[in-house]
């Protein structure tokens, strides 16, 4: 460890271009950081306008029937196409 920082310091142009890649790795950390933590307020912020009234269940005999329906109009759809 001693040796290769003595080696760093030896060439100004190698010591020059570490520490600028150092700094923009940890601007690039800071600012991904601030970024999450602001979107993370806003997301809770918006989860507390809102308020669930009703939640629509859905059967599995109506989401097969869904289902059936939808292949059917896409069998239709592909066969007005050839």
């Amino acid at each position: 460890m001693k040796n290769s920082l003595k080696q760093l310091l030896r060439t100004p142009m190698k010591t020059c271009l570490f520490f600028l890649l150092m700094t923009a790795a940890t601007a690039l950390l800071v600012m991904g950081a601030n970024l999450w933590a602001q979107t993370q307020a806003k997301i809770d912020a918006a989860e507390g306008l809102f308020v669930t009234l009703h939640r629509l269940p859905i059967r599995p005999r109506r989401l097969a029937r869904w289902r059936r329906r939808l292949t059917f109009d896409r069998m239709r759809l592909q066969r007005a196409r050839s």
